[in-house]
Order: C-alpha cells, then structure tokens, then sequence
C-alpha cells in the first residue's frame, strides 16, 4: 500500500496546488474515510444506488456485467456536466470546487466495486483513486484493499452472502 499510496497523494497535492483548491490538509490514509464509501455512505447511498439502476437497467444481462461500472463512471463524471462527480470529489476534498479545478481532478478518481462485478451488492460501490483500482487488479495486492477498506470490506462481502442467500430461498420459494 505505501508503494503506491506516496507516489498518488504527490499527484492529489500537485494539482489541488496547480489549481489553487483551497482544501484542508487532504490524505488517502487507511483505512479510507467514510466519504469514498459511495454505495454504503448515508449521504451518498440513494445516488449511488439510483446511479447502480440506471446502469442494470441498461446492461441487465449477466454477461453485461463488465458493462455496467463504466456506465455508472459516465453517469457520475459526464453527464449532467458531471455534477454528481463535481459534489462526490467536493466531499473528499472538503471544499468546494470550480469546473476548472473537478476537470483537472477528476481523472485521478474512479467509481468501481470493492470486490468484484460479479458479486455486485450496493455496499460494495465505492469512490477511489484509479491507481489504486489499477494496482488492486493484481491478486498479489488484494490485501492492500483490504487493508484500505478496512472493516468495511468485510460488511461488503457479508452484504453478498445475504444477497446469495435471499436470492437462493426465493428460488426454492419460486419467487424468480
């Protein structure tokens, strides 16, 4: 985690300086603050689930599956001039900012699950820097998601296994 972690917040301090953002003291610390809990955080929940719809109602098919984060990056960072996006990164910056300063921000950050597209539970939907995403792809470094998550990786894993369950009973129910 510290391999990437230094190298990524020098990026985050560069342009929050390049851009005269005037933010508080801003760090990528594990584990992560409750504000890049996109699909789990109470104040971003309803976005990000409603964001989490528009993309299964437009890839439904499981094959789509790889479709669907994309989808929600559009819906978060382009559309709309990128407002959702604009508040999202306001959040972790703790300040306000203009179009000019979100631009420059902007693709430093990504929308992706915690754990994987096929296991794919609100809880799981969160805001992080895209290197990390990058390096995380490496099973070797699983662990420092983990680690970067904290507790909260094992609330997301718990909210799959209750949607496993919920979805095996209504199959035996034949509810589907």
């Amino acid at each position: 985690y510290t391999e990437a972690y230094w190298p990524e917040l020098r990026v985050h301090r560069l342009l929050l300086d390049a851009y005269h953002v005037d933010c508080p003291e801003f760090d990528l610390e594990a584990p992560c603050p409750r504000n890049q809990l996109f699909g789990a955080s109470g104040t971003t929940r309803d976005v990000a689930r409603w964001c989490l719809y528009e993309a299964f109602d437009r890839y439904p098919e499981p094959e789509d599956a790889h479709k669907r984060i994309p989808r929600v990056n559009h819906t978060v960072f382009e559309a709309n001039g990128g407002a959702i996006g604009c508040e999202l990164l306001s959040r972790i910056y703790d300040c306000d900012l203009d179009v000019k300063q979100y631009c420059a921000l902007k693709p430093l950050w990504e929308i992706d699950w915690m754990l994987t597209c096929e296991q794919p539970v609100l809880e799981s939907l969160v805001l992080r820097p895209k290197c990390f995403g990058v390096r995380w792809s490496d099973e070797k470094k699983r662990g420092e998601l983990k680690r970067y998550y904290g507790n909260r990786y094992d609330h997301a894993k718990a909210m799959v296994d209750v949607s496993s369950t919920m979805a095996a009973s209504r199959e035996r129910s034949f509810l589907d």
